[in-house]
């Protein structure tokens, strides 16, 4: 069954049991629908049933039925970037569970709630809820030896959930900068399954694996992990995580340059993500297609749906690609405008990282056109954000940038404070960094720094650093 088909059975369920007076079963078919909705991303619908169930419920004075109904809505809120939204559900329900005692929706609530921080750039509270995770499940077993950890691990009564929460702490790691305890973690998740025999899970651990190497730009070592997750997940016929697998393959193969091996993995997970079942991931096709191949028909309907679906991150990347097509045509007016619009479909989200590429674009148009001070300001006001981490790459990027503009306005003790923090960057960017395209990439932007720290220090008549 398609998703949408299933939604149509809950709704005749659903009318045909009010007319029978049986409304309890009838609420209930709300918070399905609210669950079938929330899948094809159909948010605002899923909203409006989880909210007919909770009022119900509570009428009814079901309230374990409520908590339950209510974290679900708070999921809703999160994949609509209603962070704050989503997290007050989430905490409220929390201190109804645990009046309760709801001992299986409290672990999942303080999981959500970590999810939430993650994705609101609060890393320390995220780990910080992610362990009370594991107190709930009386496990501390993490600074042990990869045989003790797997003994633990595998003697727990509920290690199914362990695994998932402990996959979970990997990737707040791997944001975090801490890939070595991200990798060590999910190599233990991987070897864990692979005693189980459950090949889902072996196939979408070592997926969030490949994903921790292409973050830190060891495609040789992610690309493996995707040929043997690609090849379960057709085994097991399991079409969306195929469709996010080959959708990974195709970024992996983009950053190296391998455009047309790029484009064959783009179109092949554009082909599994319809608009009805997968939505975003059909935008994410579509845009990247759309770039790729210079293909407009498939930026209007990443467009399309994006704005249906109300998915801000991608609305801002067209707006981005379209300034950085304006700026090739010299059309700078334009192209800040483009800009204006990617900064508003993102302003109070919480999208560091597109946050700071989007300074450093508008800050590099503000320069082309003598525009010194503006890109100044636009930089610093960026650079203020506490939780630039999450974006260290562009962050050398950022500061080479702010350094040419404190240059060119003749501040050059500023102008040498900035570029040697961009070394400092750039240098330990390079330690985590094993591809070899990818550390020539790193040392283009080295050598841009140090060229840049040359002119400055020749300018400040330091000709000992300069040379």
């Amino acid at each position: 069954y398609q998703a949408k088909d299933i939604i149509e059975l809950f709704i005749k369920a659903q009318n045909t049991l009010d007319d029978a007076g049986m409304v309890d079963l009838a609420r209930q078919c709300d918070y399905s629908l609210g669950t079938w909705y929330r899948s094809i991303d159909q948010l605002d619908l899923s909203i409006t049933h989880y909210r007919k169930a909770i009022a119900y419920f509570k009428t009814s004075g079901q309230l374990t039925l409520v908590n339950l109904s209510k974290n679900r809505l708070g999921l809703s809120y999160w994949n609509q970037q209603k962070l704050d939204l989503a997290l007050s559900t989430f905490l409220e329900t929390l201190d109804s569970a645990n009046h309760l005692n709801q001992t299986r929706l409290i672990q999942i609530l303080y999981n959500n709630i970590a999810l939430v921080h993650r994705d609101k750039g609060d890393l320390t509270q995220a780990e910080k809820y992610f362990f009370r995770v594991f107190e709930e499940l009386n496990f501390n077993t993490f600074e042990e030896s990869e045989v003790e950890f797997q003994a633990a691990l595998s003697k727990h009564s509920k290690s199914d959930s362990l695994s998932r929460s402990i996959g979970n702490l990997a990737l707040i790691y791997m944001n975090t900068g801490q890939l070595s305890r991200a990798e060590f973690l999910l190599k233990q998740r991987i070897a864990f399954e692979d005693r189980t025999n459950d090949k889902q899970s072996i196939a979408q651990s070592q997926t969030n694996l490949a994903s921790l190497y292409m973050k830190s730009n060891q495609y040789d070592q992610a690309l493996p992990l995707l040929n043997q997750s690609l090849e379960a997940f057709e085994q097991l016929d399991s079409k969306w995580w195929l469709s996010l697998t080959h959708y990974n393959l195709a970024i992996t193969y983009k950053d190296l340059g391998l455009d047309q091996m790029a484009r064959t993995h783009f179109e092949k997970s554009l082909e599994m993500r319809s608009a009805e079942n997968n939505p975003k991931g059909r935008i994410n096709s579509l845009f990247e297609l759309a770039i790729l191949n210079n293909n407009n028909t498939y930026l209007e309907e990443a467009e399309q749906l994006a704005t249906l679906h109300k998915k801000n991150i991608t609305l801002s990347k067209i707006a981005e690609h379209r300034a950085r097509e304006a700026v090739k045509e010299k059309k700078y007016t334009k192209a800040q405008q483009h800009i204006n619009d990617a900064k508003q479909f993102i302003e109070n989200k919480h999208y560091h990282r597109k946050q700071l590429e989007l300074a450093i674009l508008s800050a590099k148009l503000y320069q082309d056109t003598q525009q010194h001070d503006m890109a100044i300001s636009t930089l610093k006001h960026v650079l203020k954000t506490k939780h630039l981490s999450i974006a260290r790459q562009n962050l050398n990027k950022a500061l080479n940038t702010l350094a040419f503009s404190y240059f060119k306005t003749d501040q050059l003790p500023l102008a040498k404070q900035t570029i040697e923090q961009a070394l400092t960057e750039t240098t330990q960017l390079l330690q985590f960094t094993s591809h070899s395209k990818t550390r020539q990439q790193l040392s283009l932007h080295l050598e841009a720094s140090l060229s840049l720290y040359a002119l400055i220090a020749t300018e400040d008549n330091d000709s000992i650093n300069a040379l």
